[in-house]
């Protein structure tokens, strides 16, 4: 369990993790770190996204990230942020577990730079190839009914809705 997790809330499993909270939050983005940490806290997440093309483990620059990442005890879900292809996010998947040490990845293929709105081509065909090499995905993706059975039957145990 980590430092974060609340003892009076439901407990729920994904990719043989245990869990209460239900909601996960992104690292990018932020003003400042302190205000990105302020945020994890806040919110009480136990998961915490990282793309791997923005924040490099061993870079100096980015040791103070780390630093608040290990401090606060969450969860990292590696993403592929800024892919714009199956065998793009293919790639930066397998690094990210090598370098994270996880078999989990959240697959973000975008189709539209300008809104981000995933391609749901790019993103099922990656789905598919990443479960059989062992990840467990959790696919950024549209409300599409027809995508979301697609992903489903790729392998996914959980989608993460495109907002």
């Amino acid at each position: 369990m980590t430092k974060m997790m609340q003892t009076d809330q439901i407990e729920w499993e994904i990719g043989g993790k245990r869990l209460t909270s239900r909601m996960f939050i992104g690292s990018a983005l932020y003003p400042s770190p302190a205000v990105m940490e302020d945020a994890i806290r806040a919110s009480q997440v136990q998961v915490v996204t990282v793309s791997l093309r923005r924040q490099g483990v061993n870079k100096e620059a980015g040791e103070g990230f780390w630093k608040i990442i290990r401090e606060l005890g969450v969860e990292v879900l590696p993403n592929t942020a800024g892919c714009h292809s199956a065998k793009e996010a293919i790639t930066i998947a397998q690094m990210a577990r090598e370098v994270f040490s996880t078999n989990w990845i959240k697959l973000e293929v975008i189709g539209d730079q300008y809104n981000l709105q995933p391609d749901p081509y790019e993103t099922v065909e990656a789905a598919k190839v990443l479960v059989k090499e062992g990840f467990e995905v959790f696919p950024y993706t549209t409300d599409d009914l027809v995508v979301a059975k697609k992903l489903v039957d790729a392998g996914c145990n959980i989608l993460m809705p495109w907002g």
